[in-house]
């Protein structure tokens, strides 16, 4: 008995180290080791589905020399039928997710809606900030609702797509077309929100986030980065693959997770339509993966003449779903420089899909 007491202060001191970490002095690739236990999937042989096994096993051996490679899982019918890890990582080791952290952000919004916290996501978001009412610098931006927060199309022109700042944004970013009008990528819009659950639910984003998504889901968010005082809304959060890969469980079966109905049905279809004008902003484009549209924070993809929705995030950071096969596709990588002006491991993705999605 004495033993076990000690050994249960020693992993809450290991979880409370965690979750007190300065993300200043995590490095971009860090991974975290995690004191608890990554959600238990029901396992099933790979042998039971049809995929043809000598071409998955030479697919994997080509990927285990790619330099930035952590996992790849696949789950099928709610059942994870392959699981792998590279460069010494395991099933305990929590990664950053970067932009697959603004499909969570979009999730929560949808929750809040639900209980009626946020009246909808037409809401402007002004009402949001009052402090910045009788500053911001064009009128127009009164007309910003969530829903042009969500869709990426909030009309805002960044001085750079991946500053987070909020206050640049409502006070000196320019208007650039009207809002909802045209799709433009805009880091501040999706950190927007985080501020915007955090003053709806008078709790902040993690905190509402771990009793509404995550303890539902059965999961651990390991760390998540904050931003101008409010826990970021569009990167830096940490995740273990099988817990993350949960989030595509909740999409999967129309929010509906062990009875319980986490999001609206009608929510996860909004989450799903492309409400892009175009794709000459999109990241991905002329490849064996394309995206073909943008959602409620998600991205709409194409690989192999079938469409999946993605959570995408910087340096190739992968959760697909595809609603038809029932089937979720996680992969993590390292952040690589090089990320944003080549995409080759993609291009090998589209022949992963093929073989474990045909």
């Amino acid at each position: 008995m004495k033993l076990t007491f000690i050994f249960t202060l020693i992993l809450l001191q290991l979880f409370l180290n965690l979750s007190s970490q300065n993300y200043d002095e995590l490095k971009v690739n860090e991974t975290i080791r995690v004191p608890y236990e990554p959600y238990n999937w029901e396992t099933e042989s790979i042998g039971n589905h049809n995929i043809e096994k000598d071409k998955l096993d030479t697919f994997l051996s080509k990927i285990s020399e790619w330099e930035n490679l952590q996992s790849v899982l696949v789950i099928k019918d709610n059942k994870l039928i392959l699981e792998k890890y590279y460069k010494g990582c395991d099933k305990y080791s929590a990664f950053n997710t970067f932009s697959v952290t603004k499909s969570i952000t979009s999730a929560l919004i949808g929750i809040a809606i639900k209980q009626k916290l946020i009246q909808s996501e037409n809401e402007s978001i002004m009402a949001y900030f009052p402090e910045y009412a009788d500053k911001i610098n064009d009128d127009r931006k009164n007309n910003i609702t969530i829903k042009h927060l969500l869709t990426m199309s909030g009309g805002l022109h960044p001085d750079k797509w991946w500053n987070p700042s909020i206050k640049y944004a409502l006070l000196k970013a320019p208007v650039e077309s009207k809002p909802g009008d045209k799709f433009l990528y805009y880091n501040a819009l999706p950190h927007m929100l985080s501020a915007i659950i955090s003053k709806a639910t008078n709790h902040s984003i993690r905190e509402y986030a771990e009793t509404y998504l995550f303890r539902p889901l059965e999961i651990n968010c390991a760390y998540w980065q904050k931003e101008e005082g409010y826990y970021s809304g569009r990167s830096g959060t940490y995740f273990t693959p099988r817990d993350l890969a949960r989030l595509g469980t909740l999409y999967l079966q129309k929010g509906n997770v062990n009875n319980v109905q986490i999001l609206d049905t009608l929510w996860i279809e909004k989450s799903f339509k492309n409400y892009a004008d175009t794709d000459d902003k999109f990241f991905l484009r002329g490849h064996e993966v394309n995206q073909i549209g943008y959602g409620y924070l998600w991205w709409i993809m194409e690989a192999n003449e079938k469409k999946y929705f993605a959570a995408y995030g910087a340096g190739d950071q992968c959760l697909l779903i595809n609603p038809e096969s029932n089937t979720i596709i996680l992969i993590t990588q390292h952040f690589k420089q090089s990320w944003f002006d080549k995409k080759e491991d993609l291009d090998l993705l589209e022949e992963f899909i093929s073989i474990v999605d045909n």
